[in-house]
């Protein structure tokens, strides 16, 4: 059985969570962005992100005819 929380990223498991604390804490000892730096405004990274957010979910208002 394939663990659906799991495929769309809604649970994530020990190993992963532990090895992006390790690299988000690095990064902020480091002094540098979490996530890198954008070229965007923060209008247009706001824009996009709630164009995007769970948009795979939502194929199934698309018409099929």
């Amino acid at each position: 059985m394939i663990d659906v929380e799991r495929f769309w990223g809604w649970t994530e498991n020990a190993r992963e969570v532990k090895m992006d604390m390790e690299e988000m804490v690095a990064k902020l000892r480091a002094g540098e962005p979490l996530y890198g730096k954008s070229e965007m405004d923060v209008y247009h990274q706001q824009v996009a992100a709630s164009q995007s957010r769970y948009s795979q979910l939502k194929f199934r208002i698309i018409p099929t005819r």
